[in-house]
């Protein structure tokens, strides 16, 4: 470990260089071991450094600050922008971005923007982002400013018909549970089948919570059938928000029934498979007179 100016005590202003790294900063917030860092001692107690790590599949050049005064463990440690990746040759790799922004003690938030990229040199990985939940400031991943929507979070599809249905509301799919729906978000549901009567008639579907005793998420309406035994649509669309302040977890229930003397079948098969999915679209604030969950 080198020291520049040689000699000077800690509590003094210095640059320090070298492979032997305090314990705070030994290992990053990736699980591998620092190898080397530079420290800038500012003569105060906060302590500013430039630490290399990295592994057989990837190396990492870090910047951060801790404060001596409070520093306990590594948590204490406010780790800046980060850029890792793999060395070389057909492993799969990553980049990645990590920012950190608050106050030292654990009290900021953590942002890792991931480039993935598999092995494969024709298929290519996604841009994700991850964010902590520490501070709501900065909880939102946006574009331009605006919130992104997030896509399909919870989706069911059968190829296969319902049981027959009469004039008992019934169950004809159901999402897989249990579901979170996250505070603040919105929610586009489609539901895509078809149906078919065994007389002329009326079907009425709608989504329910949970189950076909479930209360009523959405009232999607009544399909007429004209003649007997034609295949007919039954799709529709509606967007749900949560309002509250915690998640909401529940399963979606799409239900039919007959009026009249009359049966009907929720119609899907390979080339028409009967669907619902959930995808979310945005925060509440674009979606104001969504459905309350």
């Amino acid at each position: 470990m080198l020291t520049l100016p040689w000699g000077a005590p800690a509590d003094q202003p210095a640059l320090v260089i070298g492979p032997d790294v305090p314990d705070l900063i030994a290992v990053d917030p990736y699980g591998r071991a620092v190898v080397s860092a530079i420290i800038w001692r500012s003569g105060l107690t906060v302590r500013y450094f430039q630490a290399l790590a990295g592994d057989d599949f990837g190396h990492t050049l870090w910047y951060g600050a801790w404060d001596e005064t409070d520093a306990v463990n590594a948590n204490d440690v406010i780790w800046h922008t980060a850029v890792a990746g793999a060395t070389s040759g057909s492993a799969p790799f990553k980049f990645n971005i990590t920012e950190q922004f608050g106050s030292f003690k654990g009290t900021g938030h953590v942002a890792t923007y991931e480039f993935d990229k598999t092995s494969d040199v024709n298929v290519y990985g996604g841009f994700n982002v991850f964010t902590s939940t520490t501070n709501a400031l900065f909880g939102e991943p946006t574009f331009d400013y605006t919130p992104m929507a997030r896509g399909i979070r919870n989706a069911v599809s059968l190829t296969s018909n319902s049981a027959v249905v009469g004039t008992t509301e019934t169950a004809v799919l159901t999402t897989p549970y249990p579901f979170d729906f996250t505070p603040g978000r919105a929610y586009a549901v489609y539901v895509a089948g078809r149906f078919n009567c065994t007389a002329v008639s009326y079907v009425t579907t709608r989504v329910r919570k949970n189950t076909a005793a479930g209360a009523i998420v959405c009232d999607i309406g009544a399909f007429y059938s004209p003649t007997v035994g034609p295949i007919l649509p039954m799709d529709g669309r509606f967007v749900v928000g949560n309002f509250t302040g915690f998640p909401i977890t529940l399963a979606l229930a799409q239900t039919i029934v007959c009026t009249g003397a009359n049966t009907a079948v929720h119609v899907g098969n390979s080339t028409r498979p009967r669907s619902i999915e959930i995808h979310d679209v945005g925060t509440t604030d674009y979606f104001p007179n969504a459905i309350p969950l």
